[in-house]
């Protein structure tokens, strides 16, 4: 078996430090990173730096750290829950892993740490999903379309016979 080469950093809130007695007895801490929870910034800086975003829930609404991870332009690997599917395209602009599913996240995560241009590809289409869909100025483009069509609305006055 290839021998994988990587690196997490798993960050958030929780018993963060029973977590890392835990990497520490599998021989894990040089490869696994805890520093917690993060701050905006610190999570853009890790962002910035990473080329993968997990996040195996088991339940969400609409995580924002997956938004987050497309507008970084990461390969993302999550969980049909929620309303994730509304934001990924299995394949296309992430990977969906079965709930609860450790074998599957595992081999998944392995197949994008050796596959250099599937995770690339992945990047790229989300980071343009969320520059067609999510960004700040699609959203603004939305707000305009809206406005308009309501202020060319016919107006009726109260009252009136």
């Amino acid at each position: 078996m290839k021998e994988l080469h990587w690196k997490a950093v798993v960050a958030g809130d929780g018993p963060v430090e029973d977590y890392r007695r835990q990497a520490a007895a599998l021989a894990l801490s040089d490869l696994v990173v805890m520093p917690g929870w993060l701050g905006a910034d610190e999570a853009r800086a890790l962002c910035s730096q990473a080329d993968i975003l997990v996040l195996p829930s088991y339940a969400e609404g609409m995580a924002m750290a997956v938004i987050e991870g497309i507008a970084h332009g990461l390969a993302v690997v999550t969980t049909r829950v929620g309303a994730h599917e509304e934001v990924i395209s299995d394949g296309d602009t992430g990977v969906f892993v079965p709930v609860g599913d450790k074998d599957a996240l595992a081999a998944t995560l392995a197949k994008l740490v050796c596959d250099r241009e599937q995770r690339n590809r992945l990047s790229t289409q989300a980071r343009l999903h969320y520059l067609n869909h999510f960004s700040m100025k699609t959203y603004m483009r939305s707000l305009e379309k809206l406005y308009d069509a309501v202020s060319a609305q016919p107006q009726t006055s109260a009252g009136a016979s």
